[in-house]
């Protein structure tokens, strides 16, 4: 594994550059933390560090991969994004849709890692092979997708989190207080809702709030566009005579090529 590490920084000095780079930005972003007293943060900070660099060349070792450069951007991105910028440094308030941003690079992501996992199967003697690896790196991406909305659906409601985040709407429709499928009570223009608990305690909301329907549905539509960003690309390419795909799908690299030979053999 050594070997390989050294192997990949000479080969690809500004791949190696760049991600130690961001690993710095992380480790300084920590050191803010560390300065106000915001531990937790301070953690996820040097977590993120560490799997930016040398993480992500780990991956690579062993998912016997080379990464293309706008894939580790992307997942460079999400790393940071997600662990760093929108819970410490407030993203997620700042930028309304930066969630959505995260989602959507996670969607083109896991349909670049897909690609390459049904690469490495379907024979390249196949007629429709890239369709195939397209469709398998699509309905991959939106597999982790779903798994990850039912890991943030445990974390509220097993482990007493708000990772599903909450959405204020103005307009509700409901079997519910209807009391039957067959009518339904429409609420619309909803200016404010009193919650009442505690010992006499309530909560004034301007609107009316969602408790993760909607950011659960929105995460997976934006993941799915994501997604679908990699065919797009794929077919514009092609009408130019490009391969697009070589900068964002990761590559299977001499290893396994060597390993895959000796199989058939």
């Amino acid at each position: 594994m050594i070997a390989y590490f050294k192997d990949r920084t000479k080969k690809s000095i500004p791949h190696t550059v760049f991600l130690c780079v961001t690993a710095a930005v992380c480790l300084s972003i920590a050191v803010y933390f560390a300065v106000r007293g915001a531990f937790r943060n301070m953690v996820l900070a040097i977590f993120c560090a560490a799997l930016i660099f040398p993480g992500l060349t780990f991956a690579e070792y062993i998912l016997r991969m080379t990464f293309a450069p706008v894939f580790t951007l992307l997942i460079t991105l999400l790393f940071m994004g997600g662990l760093v910028l929108g819970p410490g440094l407030d993203f997620y308030f700042r930028f309304p849709h930066w969630d959505d941003i995260l989602h959507t690079a996670s969607g083109l992501i896991f349909a670049s890692l897909g690609y390459t996992f049904a690469d490495g199967i379907v024979s390249r003697d196949l007629r429709y092979r890239k369709f195939l690896c397209i469709c398998v790196g699509v309905s991959f991406s939106l597999a982790i997708a779903l798994l990850w909305e039912m890991f943030e659906y445990a974390g509220t409601t097993f482990l007493g989190m708000d990772m599903q985040e909450d959405t204020i709407i103005y307009n509700i429709r409901s079997f519910l207080l209807a009391g039957s499928h067959n009518d339904i009570v429409e609420i619309n223009g909803i200016t404010q809702t009193i919650i009442h608990y505690g010992d006499g305690q309530q909560y004034v909301i301007d609107g009316y709030l969602d408790i993760g329907l909607y950011d659960t549905q929105n995460d997976m539509l934006v993941c799915l566009i994501g997604a679908l960003t990699l065919p797009v690309l794929i077919v514009i390419g092609s009408l130019f005579g490009k391969k697009p795909e070589k900068f964002i799908v990761p590559q299977w690299d001499d290893r396994f090529a060597q390993a895959n030979a000796k199989a058939k053999a």
